[in-house]
C-alpha cells in the first residue's frame, strides 16, 4: 500500500479521495500491518480515509450467500429471488450486513468530493 500511495495506482488519486478499505472478514481491522505502518499517518494526514468493510457473522448465511448468483441488493427485497428457502434468520442477517456494507462504503460515492 505504501507503494502504492508513493509510486502507483493510489499516487495518481487526490489524497483526499483516497481510501484504504480494511476487509473485517479476514481478521480485526487493527491486526493488519497497515494499521502500524510508517505510511499511514502520513496517508491519513494528507486526507486519506479508511474504511472498515463488515464481516457476515451469520456463517450460515454467508455460505448460502457466497453459493447463491445474483447481486446482493437484489436478494434482500422480498420475494427474495434466488433465496427463497433460506431461512428467515440468514434473509435478517444478509439484509442487516448488506445495510452495515452500505453505510460503509457511502464516503466513496458522495457527490461534491474534493477535487473531483
Amino acid at each position: 500500500m505504501a507503494d502504492s500511495f508513493s509510486s502507483g495506482l493510489m499516487s495518481h488519486v487526490q489524497p483526499e479521495n483516497r481510501f484504504i478499505i480494511l476487509p473485517a472478514y479476514k481478521g480485526d481491522p487493527h491486526s493488519f500491518e497497515w494499521m502500524t505502518h510508517d505510511a499511514r499517518a502520513d496517508a491519513l494526514a494528507a486526507g486519506a480515509r479508511e474504511i472498515v468493510f463488515p464481516a457476515l457473522g451469520n456463517r450460515g448465511a454467508l455460505k448460502k450467500l457466497e453459493a447463491t448468483p445474483g447481486r446482493v441488493g437484489h436478494l434482500i427485497v422480498p420475494p427474495y429471488p434466488g433465496c427463497e428457502a433460506w431461512h428467515i434468520l440468514d434473509k435478517a442477517s444478509v439484509f442487516r450486513w448488506y445495510g452495515a456494507v452500505m453505510q460503509a462504503v457511502a464516503p466513496i460515492f458522495e457527490e461534491g468530493g474534493k477535487d473531483e
